[in-house]
């Protein structure tokens, strides 16, 4: 949960929505916010790690869940 909840903040935090026209290709946004999103999800479990709010089991845990979820991105796009 760790994760999602910061994953949240870095679209909030980029909005790449809000400059969208001045991109060739609007789908370009897409392309750029969601890994910057990841970034600052996995920056936020690296900082509750160091602020000792996650033990390094639960820091393991939460991004090895991370790693998993990533996955469905496969799936979703057909990757191969």
């Amino acid at each position: 949960v760790w994760h999602v909840a910061a994953h949240e903040v870095g679209h909030a935090i980029y909005n790449l929505a809000s400059v969208q026209d001045c991109f060739s290709q609007p789908g370009n946004v897409s392309l750029l916010e969601e890994p910057r999103a990841e970034l600052t999800a996995l920056f936020t479990l690296k900082l509750l790690f160091e602020q000792d709010v996650l033990t390094r089991p639960q820091l393991d845990k939460a991004v090895a869940h991370f790693a998993l979820d990533a996955l469905r991105y496969f799936a979703k796009y057909d990757s191969e």
